[in-house]
Formats: structure tokens, sequence, C-alpha cells
């Protein structure tokens, strides 16, 4: 039976993938939960808290487990220019901690990172891994540093990785865990009645993905040597219009397009679909629609 830890447990992504390994996936496993929650009364047994500022408290991780997901991090591309500070803490030097935690223990983990659509510039062509970058947020660039910290670490120490780069994720496995981000944002409108807001002309393309297929491509990463390095993940080719049409269709409510805040048309990325052919190749992926 394979051991898997994920650190970052209490994250949307981290509690979906918890829950696909131990519901869904064909191969079942040891899982070792970790985060920075204290335990309560409904924790787990086997879950952990972690100080990612104290070195003898990462040396609780298993670091010898077949995997390390590491899904430690804040999210947001507005807030990171307001807390800069934090996110370069949380997202950069808490995982630069876990790494050396790891080189210290000597450790055998392949780990795992999910990272973000948002280190590349837009583009009307479909992005693949080498496509132009273009940071327009502090978040950005800490995902985009995470990527290197880890080649870092592998080409020092050997610690081998694969970087998963997510564009938009969308649904959700368990029930009561809602889902976040554009997709989820028109649904909360939709169902309570509210025409959708949709900013700009809703031309915007993205990659939707369904969380089951980000666990199970999670999973599968696991358990392939050939998966080192960066990819992308695939999934779903939309426009912004396009999915407020089907959910407004659904729900019976209307569209409103309005500006863009100054600030937040400086932040968007107008465009991004990912090219995941690299990696579709290696798993055999294919993606579920809305």
């Amino acid at each position: 039976m394979k051991k898997i830890a994920i650190v970052g447990a209490n994250s949307f992504l981290a509690k979906n993938l918890a829950f696909y390994l131990t519901h869904t996936a064909k191969e079942p496993c040891d899982l070792l939960l970790y985060d920075v929650q204290p335990a309560n009364e409904a924790t787990p047994a086997n879950y952990k808290q972690l100080n990612f500022e104290d070195p003898v408290s990462l040396d609780a991780v298993e670091y010898s487990a077949d995997a390390i997901y590491f899904f430690t991090g804040l999210t947001g591309t507005k807030k990171s220019l307001a807390r800069y500070a934090d996110f370069v803490k949380v997202n950069e030097l808490y995982l630069l901690n876990f790494l050396d935690a790891y080189r210290r223990k000597g450790g055998s983990a392949k780990i795992i990172y999910p990272s973000s659509r948002l280190m590349y510039a837009s583009s009307d062509a479909p992005l693949s891994e080498d496509a132009k970058k273009g940071f327009r947020s502090i978040y950005a660039v800490n995902k985009y540093a995470a990527e290197k910290y880890l080649e870092v670490f592998y080409n020092l120490y050997g610690i081998k990785s694969c970087v998963l780069r997510i564009c938009v994720p969308f649904g959700s496995l368990i029930p009561d865990l809602p889902s976040y981000g554009t997709y989820e944002f028109f649904c909360e409108q939709a169902k309570a009645g509210k025409n959708i807001t949709v900013f700009g002309d809703g031309s915007s393309t993205r990659t939707f993905t369904h969380v089951e297929d980000i666990c199970k491509a999670l999973a599968l990463i696991a358990g392939n040597d050939a998966c080192f390095g960066v990819f992308n993940l695939g999934g779903r080719q939309k426009s912004l219009s396009e999915i407020a049409k089907a959910i407004a269709a659904q729900y019976r409510v209307g569209i409103d397009y309005i500006p863009f805040p100054e600030e937040d048309a400086r932040l968007e990325v107008p465009h991004s679909v990912f090219d995941s052919s690299k990696l579709d190749r290696l798993l055999g992926l294919s993606y579920r629609d809305f």
C-alpha cells in the first residue's frame, strides 16, 4: 500500500484530493495529513499540525512517503498586492523551509506541487509549458518562484518534483464543500435568482477543469516516474460568456456585462487556454464537460 502525504490538507483542492484517494481511487493508500490549524474533535487521527517557521515541527512530515502533495499557500491576485509580505512568507518561505527539512531528513518522496495559469502572458493560441510568461500579481510571481525553488533543490540535492499548472477549477467531489472561482461565482448568483455579472465583454477564454479530473491527474502523477518537471493540466476551453449563458439558461436569469474596475482590468489575463498534450499523452487523460 502506498503512503501518501498531503501538506496543506485543509485547502479546497487538498480536501477533494483526500476524498478522491479515500473513496474513488482504484488503489487504496495510507494517507497522512498535515496543516497549520490545530487539531479538534472532528480532526482525523492521521492529521498533524505543523509550524512552517519551526524546523522541529517540520521534521514530523513523513518524507519517505511515496509522494507528498504540497498545497500550503495563500491565493488571490488583488489580495497579494495588498498583503505582499504574507504572500512571500507563506507561498515562498514556507516551501523553502519544507524543502530544507526534506533535505535534512534525507527524504525520498516525490513532491507534487499545484501551480497556476497566472504566470502566463495572455495568448490567443493554446499555451504550452514554455509559453511566454507575463506577471501581473505578486501571487503569480510567488507560484513561478516556487517552481524554480523546486528546480534548485532537484539540481542541488536530487529532490524530484512534478509541477501541475491548473487553469480554472470547477465543481467539488464533497457535497457540502462549495467550490470557488469564476464558475461558482456565476452559479451562486444564478441560484439566488440574480442576473450573472460578467466583467468586460465575456470574450476572455479559459481552460476549465473539473475537480475530479484534477484529483485523477494528481493521483496518476504520483505513480508515474515519467511525470517529472512542469505540466499543464487540460480541460474544456470556454469563454466566460459561454459559461455565463449556459448557467443563465439553466436558472432562467439574465446576464449583466459591466466594465472592469481599473485595477482589476490591469490584473486580468484575457486569454488562458492550455495545451496539455504533454501530460495527456503520458497519463491518457480525458476531461469531463460541464
